[in-house]
Order: C-alpha cells, then structure tokens, then sequence
C-alpha cells in the first residue's frame, strides 16, 4: 500500500503553493485574513510565503511524470534557494550575519506591521524549519529516502507545537522569547508539504511499517491519527468550556481522561476487530490456496502413477523410496511390499545384475545414466526388459541424496530388435558360410567376392590385410588391392589403434566373438565416412563385412530436421487449443491464442461459464450451441464454422475441431482446436462477388453481342435484301404499265429475286450453328470460307494440321472455334480492307492451337479497345479456360492467337 499517492503530493504541494499566493495578495492589498487567517495569529512574512512557494514547486516537480533531467534540475535549483535563504536567517538570528533578507519585500509594510511591538520578520523556528524541509527535499532528490523521512518528521514536529499553541494560547509552543513567533498559515504549509514528503515514498523507510498490508500497520493506520486528532479536539474544548466557567479544570482533567480511556477503549476494540476481519480473510485466502495446491498435487501424483512409463526413487544403498503405480502393475507387486523393502538390485536379473550396477555406478558418477538396457524380474518370475534412465540428487556439501531412475517398456522393442538380429546372424551367417567357400575356392568363388555390394575385408592376427575386395578397396579410400593387401591396418590408417573401432575389433580378435555395430570413421585425407560392420572370428583371424551408410545416415539427419521443423510448423500453427465441459460447455482450459486472437483475456473464458455461447454472433449462436450439443451426445468428434465477437466489435470467422474424451460409455471432456479462418471467409465472399461480377459482364456481353446481331441483321435486311426487292417491285410495276416491255422487266425481277434469296440463304447460313456431327470442323471452315464473297478466289486459306483429331475434341469446343473464326472473319471483311486472310488450326503440346491472321490495315490494340465482336469471342474463350492474344499494329495487319488446354 502507498500512501498518499503522486496526486495526493501534488495536491498538498499544490495547497501550500495556493496559500503563499494568497498571502502575498493580502501583503499587496492589505488584507489581514489573507496574511494571517487568525485574528490572534502574526502575519506571515512575505519571504516565508516565496520560500513555501519555492519549496512547493521543487516537491511538485520532483514527483511530476513523465520526469526527466531538466524538471529535476529546476526543482533542485528551487531547493538551494530555500536552503541559501534559511541559512542567511539562521546566521542572522545567531548575530553572525545579518542581510535583512526577510525585509526586502513590501519593506514598508513589514515594518509597520508589528506584533508585541515587533516589527514583522521570518521567526527562528520558520527559518529552522526552512532548512530541515529543503534538506528533506534535497536528499528525497537524490533518493536518500530513509533521512529525508527523519528530517521531515522534524518540521511536523515544529510545525504542530506551532498549531497547538495556537489552539491552546500556548505561546511557548509557536515563539521563542525575545524574537517574533511562527505564524499559524505558516505551521499549517509546513504540516502540509512535510507530510508529503514524509509519505511520498510509502513503501520506503520507517512509514513502510505504517501503510504495510500486515495487521500492525493496519492498527497503525486506525490508532495514530486518532492519538493526534482525538486529544487535540477533546482538550480544546474540555479547555474552553473551563475557562468559561462552565466547571473546574480538574473536573475538565478528570472529563478528558475519562473520555480518552472510552474513546481508545473503542477505538482498540475497533482495531482489533479490523485486525482480526482480515486475519480471516487471509485464513480463507490461505484455504482457498491450500485447497489448490492439494488439487495440483494430485493432480501431479495423479501423472506420476499413471504415467506411459515407470519411476521409482532409490537411496544411495538402494532401497526403494518410492514407485509409481505403472512400474507396480508391470511388476506385479503392491506398494506396501517393496518400498523401504526392497533393492533395486533384487528386481534385476541375475545375468544383467553385476554388469548393470558397473555400467550403472560409472555412469552415475557423472550424476545422470541414459537408456541403459536391463530386465526386471516380474512377480510371477517373467522378465520384463526395459530402458532405464537415471538421475543422481545430491545434497548441498555435494553428497549422494537419492537416485531417481526412469523404467520404460521395452519388450516390443527388444521383440523387433531380436528379429533384426537373428535376421542379421543368419545373414552374416550365410555371408560367412560364402566367404568360407570363396577362401576355400578363392580361383573359382573370386569374382563373385569381388563383385559383392558390400566390402569384404580379411584381416590376421597382426591386423595384416589378406584380402579386400573391389567395394572394400574403394570404400577404403584406394584405387587397387595391391595397396592395402600386406601391409596392416596401423600401417594404412595410421592412428586407428587408438579409435572406438579399433577396441571393438580388438575385442572380437582375442575375445573370439562377433559383433554387429555402426561407426564413424575418419580417413587420413580428412573425409569421413559412415559404416556398418559385421564382424566375425575365423581362423586366419577376423572376417569383417562392411557396409557403407553414409547416404543412409544423411537422409536420417534430413529426416529428422525434417521433423523437427514439422514439429516447429505445428506449434506455430494460428489457433486456439480448449478444452471444455461436455455438458455446460464452460472451459476449463484456453490457450494464450484467445487473447491475441479475440481480445478477451484468459480468465474470462474460464470464470464465465456461458462465455463462449454468448459471444457467439448472434445468427450463429443457436444453430452452433445446438449442433455441438447434439454431436456431444451422439459422442462423435465434429467440425463446424460459426463467426465470434471479437472485444473490439471485429467479426471472426473461427473452424471449430472439436474431440471427445470418453468414459464409462459417457463423455466427460471436450477438447478441441479454433483456427481463425476469417481471411478464407472474405477471399470466399470476394471470389464469389468476382464470380458474379464475370457472370454479369458475360451476360451483357451475350446482350450486346445479341442486339449486335440483330442489328445487322436488321441492316443486312434493309440494306441488300429491301432494295432488292424494291427494285423487283419497280420492274413488275414498270411491266404492268408497259406490256411492250413486259418480257424483259419479269426476267429482271427473276434474276433479282434469285439474288435475294442467295442472300436470304447466306444470311441463314452465318446464324444457324453449322452441324459438325457429320462433316466435321474442317469441312465447316470451308463451307465458311466459301460463303465469303470477296474479289479474290484465295482470299481465305485454311491449314489445318495432320496431327489434328477431329475425334477427340468435343463437338461443343469445336462449334465455339467455328464461332470465333467466324466472327473474326466478319471483323476483317468489315474493317481490316484485306487482301489475304490465313487460318490455322493445330496442335502444339497439350495445347490447341487456333490463329487467324490478315494482311489489311491493323489498329492499335491500346487506343482501339476491345469492340463487341472481341469481347465477344474473349468470352467464348473463357468458357473453356483458354487465353486469346492479339498481334497487331497500325499497317501490319492483324494475328488473333488463340489457346484451348488439349
């Protein structure tokens, strides 16, 4: 607890600053009440207010935030004024110095203002009190806390023998004989700004033990302001009431000791109570924890018996402490038989138990043993084999302490690792069953050796090299046998007697014994190399088969980085674990990711229990709650999308993956994790709005390209077709009038009529959808090419390449390429003034080529645009996801390229 806080210093600081103020005012304006705020009090010296404005400033900037380095210099520059100015008066009062410093403002006045026929001047105990407050405030500067309290606690000394003099017309407590007393403005701004600097730092120095949250400050904070305020008031007015005559003074002594021994009767009875309300609430507080702490620690005995693997604890002469209550069912023993009963040593095999405790105490000695292999003797005389890891306590002087040691299970390990090595010791034997032959038969069997995989090497009993074969050779860093056959291993690899390898080797040579093992080997060139050897005992000597692994032992490396950063990939995965009741739904679990991701912070999600359904939005909320509900009872795992209220209003889209934890056939626990998909969700409704906006510009375009055709047909009826047939009108009218020339006007509206029904036929031709069942694209193109009317024969040419199977492209594709040759077609006889046109139609790669070019005026694709007639063959593209390109300048003539997936 801190009291009073910075505000409260400001605050005070503040006050002694507003009533200096005041008191200069007065001197100005010659108000009295302003200088001396009791018509029995002397006025305040004009430099006693400058010194409290001084020294109020200097507090309020030494506790302003933010501080920094120049509010700090000013307050202390403030201070040395206050303390260079106390000091003067000081040495006045001693006779040594005097500057008449207190009389240099409204000198006029402060000589006429007199008290007890002094003129008004700073008295003795003000200018003391001056320089204990600017030491205080000079040392609360540099942080020498503890003596700027002491130092404080002076001047509320001085200061309130000034206020109770005054209360009680005790002069000798407010003046010094022969010189002018402390005004009472004055005692009560000293009261004021030592206070502050007395409880500015709380939690420091002797106030620490009055605002500490323990019982004898809180009895502090109630009892001392009373043992202050209390006496102070009953005393006056006891003392008043006497000296008006109301009673004796001993009846008034006898009254306020009367009412003292009442009051703080009550007020220790209050205390007390106020003491012991909050021992309570620390009783309940320490309950409360208590009760967690339980709850964890069985919880924490609840996974150390029920562990995926056994612990045990063993003293130094290995006794078991202590056993979990896995490694007890594998045993088949009860608790109560083997701790503080048995050895670790007794459940050992036999075999495995003088071996295990070398290996076991050598290891130990570097106070931890890792994955040492041994079997456990069950109860019922199974062995049980198992990996053990052990860790070594030790006491603080550095001694043995206790043994905790890990068991896990390794029976199905040892299981597979059996098979594999029964399945290598057949291997090997079988390779050494072919080496004897081949040593035997070396002429007969020497390809075979020498072509082997894996490199053979025979060795005698001087490590002297008899034979190697073409793998052994270049595994070994050599290019011929002859420079390894003869000489000896040390001469070869010089420095191998003193490697792992070498002992191994050593061991299996005068111990007889075979051994399978994988090591690292360091050639003389400074590569390295990874090997597996198979070594067995034969009577020149050592028969070794050697494996190169170096790739394998590569990609485990990769592999397990792989891992490691999949590992890494998971746990940085965006999403909230929880886990929850199955029947309320309240959690009792939420990962840190909810408060980063929703806002809200951890505690609410737990202490809330209908959180998360009332964060739910609200078109969400019932079909969500429900439909977890109801997966929850079918007990199946689930998966459903809803939107969240963030705390800031944001609206979060989270995919929920939700498991159950069954038991006894009922679910006891949901657990599940929450992925903000909310960047999906807005891609998806983008995609959509995109989907829709295509599908309206595809729609207008179909439109346009509609009205388009209508036009021209309309244009085509009008302009060729109506005047053709105005014109037969004028001849069969022309023949009526004139039978002489009947004749002749009949056959000319004949010829005509033929002509409008060629263009009629025509016209008919471009609309309907050419049938491409039978004739195919190709006979259609030409068709198309063949209705062009155009001065030139071979206007149009069509390539269509051999490597194109009309069989394999759907009718509708092709109906769509007709459409767009046609189309482009009528835009070259339209606009381009061509005198050849060029049409391919191919295959390239997995792609089908089609590209219509033409020789005639071109545009420029940037100015131009796209028209109706482009941007209608740019959809009929699009329908079958190909790509259109288009190659053109002003004057060169155009390329329409286009692309469809094969």
């Amino acid at each position: 607890m801190k009291l009073p806080s910075i505000f409260s210093v400001k605050t005070a600081s503040v006050f002694v600053i507003v009533i200096s103020g005041l008191v200069i005012t007065g001197w100005q304006f010659d108000n009295n009440f302003l200088k001396e705020l009791l018509p029995t009090s002397v006025a305040m010296n004009p430099m006693t207010a400058v010194l409290f404005i001084f020294s109020g400033l200097s507090l309020f900037l030494l506790f302003h935030k933010p501080q920094n380095r120049i509010l700090k210099k000013t307050a202390i520059v403030f201070i040395i004024i206050v303390l260079f100015i106390s000091v003067l008066k000081l040495l006045a009062f001693l006779k040594l110095f005097d500057t008449g410093i207190d009389r240099l403002l409204y000198s006029r006045k402060v000589e006429l203002n007199t008290f007890n026929g002094m003129p008004n001047s700073m008295a003795p105990n003000t200018a003391a009190s001056f320089l204990l407050t600017a030491s205080a405030l000079l040392f609360l500067a540099f942080r020498k806390i503890s003596i700027a309290q002491y130092l404080s606690l002076l001047v509320t000394g001085i200061a309130l023998l000034s206020i109770i003099g005054y209360s009680y017309d005790a002069t000798t407590f407010y003046g010094i004989a022969s010189f002018l007393p402390m005004a009472f403005n004055t005692g009560l701004c000293f009261i004021f700004i030592s206070l502050a600097i007395l409880f500015s730092n709380s939690d420091h120095g002797f106030v620490s033990e009055l605002t500490g949250p323990y019982g004898g400050a809180r009895a502090a904070r109630i009892l001392l302001p009373a043992s202050i305020a209390i006496p102070f008031m009953l005393g006056f007015f006891i003392l008043d009431s006497a000296s008006k005559g109301y009673y004796s003074i001993i009846i008034g002594i006898s009254l306020l000791v009367t009412a003292l021994i009442f009051i703080f009767g009550f007020l220790i009875w209050l205390t007390a109570k106020s003491i012991n309300r909050f021992e309570l609430r620390g009783i309940k507080e320490r309950k409360i924890a208590d009760e967690k702490l339980r709850k964890a620690a069985e919880h924490v005995l609840d996974l150390y018996n029920n562990a995926p693997c056994g612990y045990h604890t063993v003293s130094p002469n290995g006794y078991i402490l202590e056993i979990n209550k896995t490694e007890l069912n594998w045993l088949g023993y009860e608790y109560e038989d083997v701790v503080n009963k048995m050895r670790f040593q007794d459940i050992l095999n036999e075999n495995d138990r003088n071996n295990f405790w070398t290996h076991y105490n050598q290891r130990l000695d570097k106070e931890e043993v890792k994955d040492l292999l041994a079997e456990l003797i069950c109860s019922n005389g199974s062995v049980l084999p198992v990996l053990i890891s052990a860790v070594a306590v030790k006491d603080a002087e550095g001694k043995l302490f206790e043994i905790r040691i890990t068991v896990i299970d390794y029976t199905e390990r040892k299981l597979q690792d059996d098979k594999i090595k029964q399945f290598n010791l057949e291997l090997e034997k079988q390779v050494l069953e072919q080496a004897q032959l081949v040593i035997d038969k070396e002429q007969k069997y020497r390809f075979l050796l020498q072509n082997m995989r894996e490199g053979i090497l025979i060795v005698n009993y001087e490590w002297r090299c008899l034979f190697a074969n073409t793998s052994l050779i270049r595994q070994s860093r050599h290019s011929r046998e002859e420079e390894l056959l003869g000489y000896t291993l040390m001469e070869k690899f010089p420095g191998i007697e003193h490697t792992p390898l070498f002992n191994i080797l050593d061991n299996c040579m005068q111990n007889r014994i075979q051994e399978i093992f994988e090591t690292e080997f360091a050639f003389p060139d400074g590569s390295k190399g990874w090997f597996k050897l198979s070594v067995q005992p034969v009577p020149e000597g050592l028969f070794i088969l050697v494996a190169e692994i170096t790739e394998q032992k590569k990609a485990e490396t990769e592999f397990q980085q792989s891992q490691l950063k999949y590992a890494a990939l998971m746990n940085s995965l965006d999403g909230i674990v929880w886990e929850a009741d199955p029947k309320t739904f309240a959690f009792s679990f939420i990962s840190k990711q909810a408060e980063r991701l929703l806002g809200y912070p951890v505690e609410r999600w737990i202490n809330e229990p209908t959180f998360w359904a009332d964060h739910i939005h609200d078109d969400d909320r019932d079909w969500a709650v429900n439909y977890c509900l109801q997966c929850t009872l079918e007990k199946r795992p689930h998966q459903f999308e809803y939107r969240m209220i963030a705390e800031n209003g944001r609206i979060v889209w989270l995919r929920d993956i939700v498991s159950l934890e069954i038991e006894n056939g009922e679910p006891i626990k949901l657990s599940g994790l929450m992925v903000d998909i909310t960047e999906r969700k807005k891609m998806e409704e983008e995609l959509a709005n995109k989907m829709l906006e295509k599908q309206k510009l595809i729609t207008e375009t179909t439109i346009l390209a509609q009205e388009k055709e209508r036009n021209e047909l309309g244009q085509e009826l009008h302009d060729n077709i109506n005047q053709i047939l105005s014109v037969v009108k004028l001849y069969l009218g022309m023949a009526k009038s004139d039978q002489n020339s009947e004749k002749d006007f009949i056959g000319q509206s004949h010829q005509y009529l033929d002509e409008a029904m060629s263009e009629i036929r025509k016209l008919s031709h471009s609309l309907v959808a050419p049938s491409l069942g039978e004739d195919g694209l190709k006979n259609a193109l030409e068709g198309l090419i063949k209705s062009v009317n155009h001065p030139n024969n071979n206007f149009v040419q069509l390539f269509i390449d051999d490597n194109y199977n009309e069989q394999t492209v759907e009718k509708n594709k092709e109906l769509m390429i007709y459409r767009i040759i046609q189309e482009q077609l009528i835009n070259i006889l339209k606009y381009a003034q061509a005198n050849n046109v060029k049409i391919t139609v191919k295959k390239k790669s997995e792609e089908l080529y089609i590209a219509v070019s033409d020789d005639g005026v071109g545009f420029d694709v940037n100015e131009t645009g796209k028209g109706i007639g482009l941007k209608n063959i740019s959809n009929r593209v699009g329908l079958y996801s190909g790509s259109m390109n288009i190659i053109t300048a002003p004057g060169k003539g155009c390329t329409l390229e286009v692309y469809f997936p094969n």
